[in-house]
């Protein structure tokens, strides 16, 4: 689906990249920095994690799929690529999220940014309106974009909507906790008040 090839064109990692699938066997990191895509303020990055492919079966094992999904639950949210040259795409969305469920239902409430890749090919550009329609058919939520990670197409947008996503979800925490340290002070019962006493 070129998640390496993404992670080569917004980072500085350089992972092993080629034209067939399962390249990438050890999970790689990378750091975003925004602010060479004009996006966030100075010094504003995301860090980047690159898992090896899923496969059916990797929530028991089969692979390594333990292993790699081990390293996605510590990620706060998941940038989920759809190869654009599949012929069943909406398929291939439902099958990797039916692994990420089976092996925990918090890695499958994780939110999602999902983006369909290849974009700057022309059989791919071609069928997308239908590619994307029937993907968002099966998506709960509207996180959808097309991509190219080889000319660029789209690659701002999509950082964009990661950084848009990563912060609502920061601040839906932040009210959050706010709203729970407000009931904890929040009294329960009649208001004690001290007897003074002379």
């Amino acid at each position: 689906a070129g998640k390496s090839t993404l992670l080569h064109a917004v980072t500085r990692a350089r992972p092993k990249v080629a034209d067939y699938p399962f390249t990438t066997i050890i999970p790689n990191l990378g750091v975003c920095e925004l602010e060479a895509f004009k996006l966030g303020r100075p010094g504003a990055s995301m860090v980047w994690l690159d898992i090896p492919g899923l496969i059916e079966g990797a929530n028991t094992g089969r692979g390594l799929g333990l292993a790699f999904l081990r390293h996605t639950e510590r990620c706060r949210l998941l940038l989920h690529l759809i190869d654009g040259e599949s012929d069943t795409p909406d398929d291939d969305y439902l099958a990797i999220n039916r692994e990420l469920t089976l092996y925990s239902d918090r890695l499958g409430d994780t939110p999602q940014v999902v983006a369909l890749t290849k974009m700057d090919l022309p059989h791919v550009a071609a069928r997308a309106p239908a590619t994307l329609a029937a993907l968002r058919a099966v998506m709960p939520h509207g996180r959808l974009m097309g991509i190219s990670s080889a000319n660029g197409t789209n690659l701002r947008n999509l950082l964009g909507r990661t950084r848009q996503t990563l912060d609502s979800m920061a601040a839906r925490k932040a009210a959050s906790m706010d709203a729970r340290k407000a009931a904890e002070l929040k009294p329960t019962g009649p208001t004690q008040r001290a007897a003074v006493v002379e």
